[in-house]
């Protein structure tokens, strides 16, 4: 009974109960990747020259995590950034304290994502087609059975 607001120009989660009050915050330390030229311009335009005015109106780093998941037993998913195509995830287990980070494959984002009890599943790109793939994730009996 339990829910989360983020500030992700900095590391924080607030943990507030159903009227409104924090009941903790998860803060990690961490420094926003910066981005250089030559990772804007790979990102803005390098695949589709049409899209190459994005590469101008990139930000100069990026926000510190894109998303948060609630996993099983109350368990807390953070996806960090941790580079201009990939991302890690923190764990967090029910009290806020950081227990682990996941290496996510660099084809998964949280927004293809569903947590379950085994681990996670995700929708995935395989050139032109979508693939379902299930990960168990062995090594957190904590969380996943």
């Amino acid at each position: 009974k339990k829910f989360y607001v983020g500030l992700d120009k900095e590391y924080k989660v607030f943990v507030k109960d159903l009227s409104g009050k924090t009941l903790y915050v998860i803060e990690c330390a961490y420094k926003n990747k910066t981005l250089s030229s030559a990772d804007k311009a790979m990102m803005g335009g390098k695949r589709d020259p049409s899209m190459s005015w994005v590469a101008a109106r990139y930000p100069d780093s990026f926000v510190s995590y894109n998303a948060f998941e609630v996993l099983p037993k109350g368990w807390l998913a953070v996806e960090r950034i941790s580079g201009p195509w990939t991302t890690e995830t923190d764990v967090f287990d029910a009290e806020g304290r950081y227990q682990y980070v996941l290496k996510t494959p660099s084809r998964i984002t949280f927004r293809r994502v569903e947590f379950n009890q085994r681990g996670l599943a995700a929708v995935v790109e395989d050139g032109d087609k979508l693939l379902f793939e299930e990960f168990a994730i062995k090594n957190l009996p904590e969380i996943f059975r």
